[in-house]
């Protein structure tokens, strides 16, 4: 759960973010003051002209959300690795051992020196 608060914190932190709100709270402050429904497409316009203009935000929530989709992958990676051991662990299975110990890691790279081929 720390993690979802973090990365919720990361993500509304952005300038992105920020003008959605501000771009939605206005056209309902402008709403109220004009005695009117507040209009959800003139909102979505204003955002659209304010994300052009400031391409510099597009790139800031990209590269808190690339952040928290890589921190999210690591912890699967983790995940799976203690569920490979675990059952690895658990097994009596002499099969079942022998496919654990050589499945190939997720992370394994190809050898650096060419094998001699028959």
């Amino acid at each position: 759960r720390d993690n979802d608060q973090d990365w919720s914190e990361r993500l509304l932190s952005t300038s992105f973010v920020r003008s959605y709100a501000e771009t939605s709270f206005h056209e309902y402050v402008d709403a109220a003051l004009e005695r009117r429904p507040p209009d959800q497409n003139e909102a979505m316009k204003a955002f659209a002209a304010n994300a052009a203009a400031h391409p510099e935000q597009i790139r800031e929530i990209g590269a808190a959300t690339e952040e928290i989709f890589k921190e999210v992958a690591d912890q699967l990676k983790a995940t799976q690795a203690q569920s490979d051991f675990s059952q690895y662990s658990q097994s009596n299975s002499p099969r079942a051992r022998m496919e654990a110990a050589t499945r190939p890691s997720s992370d394994a790279t190809r050898p650096s020196t060419r094998l001699p081929r028959e």
